[in-house]
């Protein structure tokens, strides 16, 4: 069910995201910046993260599932290709969403000059505790969207 992904994505972007850089904004804030400035660039920031999350939220579904079947070949990790705009779009999405917040750790391989591929290793472990935050069993929503 993508939609229960989705939810998860909406779970990772209101509660890691949007603090993570609304945090930012506190801690760059200017001593002589009034409440109100501050106020209006946290706005700013929300909304900027869920322009983003709704950008990537097909690809994050996407790449959410693939991760999900490499485990299931037995893979440690999924590897993605950024010649191929979808794989770039999954691996900017999982990177964005799971590596940023420690759900997942990625390298990057060049594979010729200015093309990369990405390999990204979800902590299972870490993102099923965060989906049961959500009111998910991640295994549940990702055996259910790969059947």
């Amino acid at each position: 069910m993508a939609e229960r992904i989705r939810a998860l994505l909406e779970y990772i972007v209101n509660h890691y995201a949007v603090v993570d850089e609304q945090k930012d904004v506190d801690l760059n804030a200017k001593a002589a910046e009034g409440g109100d400035a501050i106020r209006d660039e946290k706005g700013k920031v929300d909304a900027r993260e869920w322009e983003r999350a709704a950008a990537l939220a097909g690809p994050f579904v996407h790449g959410l599932e693939a991760a999900y079947q490499a485990r299931l070949r037995g893979d440690d990790a999924l590897a993605l290709d950024d010649r191929y705009p979808d794989q770039n779009a999954q691996a900017d999405a999982l990177i964005t969403f799971l590596v940023s917040f420690d759900l997942a750790e990625s390298r990057t391989d060049e594979t010729e000059p200015g093309h990369y591929r990405y390999t990204i290793a979800v902590n299972w472990d870490a993102l099923a505790q965060v989906a049961h935050a959500a009111g998910l069993d991640l295994f549940d929503v990702l055996a259910e969207a790969s059947k």
